[in-house]
């Protein structure tokens, strides 16, 4: 939807392959790390996080639009 807004014209794979990629790859945030044993982000602290978000926010869905961004 972003790039349609933006009149962007992007394949689909080669969009998908770009969001696949670790943008935090190499640091102590890229995605591998958190996800490590050891992490800090279990699977209990992410469950008790998607609660947390759907207790704020029961109606924000992926598709979303909020005020003050681009589509808002």
């Amino acid at each position: 939807a972003l790039c349609e807004y933006c009149d962007i014209q992007v394949g689909r794979e080669a969009l998908a392959a770009v969001v696949a990629r670790d943008s935090q790859e190499g640091t102590g945030h890229s995605q591998a790390r958190e996800l490590e044993p050891g992490s800090e982000l279990t699977d209990e602290r992410l469950t008790a996080f998607l609660q947390c978000v759907r207790k704020l926010a029961p109606s924000l869905d992926p598709d979303a639009v909020l005020p003050g961004t681009y589509g808002g």
